[in-house]
């Protein structure tokens, strides 16, 4: 992911760390990455309403997937705003 800080106007990559995950989260994560990979490309081709509806299976597959809450989030805050067709698909968050 894409993340610019409030004040700033270059993004920096976020990762998500999945070495520090127990056995059976990894095994879990595994199974629902194919679903998680068609919701992340909805949620970046402005598709908001198909990305809640595949991250929400996301999360019932595996409650603990975090980052699938997140994109889930900013999928229903973008929902409200039109991102325009120039969006550059980074997060820009209105507070530090």
């Amino acid at each position: 992911d894409y993340v610019a800080v409030k004040g700033k106007t270059e993004p920096i990559r976020i990762y998500e760390l999945l070495d520090c995950l127990s056995y059976e989260d990894k095994q879990t994560l595994i199974e629902s990455v194919e679903l998680y990979n068609s919701a992340k490309s909805c949620y970046y081709r402005r598709k908001f309403r198909k990305a809640i509806i595949l991250f929400e299976k996301c999360i019932k597959l595996n409650p603990n997937d975090s980052v699938a809450k997140i994109f889930l989030n900013r999928s229903s805050h973008f929902i409200s705003f039109d991102r325009g067709k120039e969006w550059d698909r980074v997060y820009r968050p209105s507070v530090k």
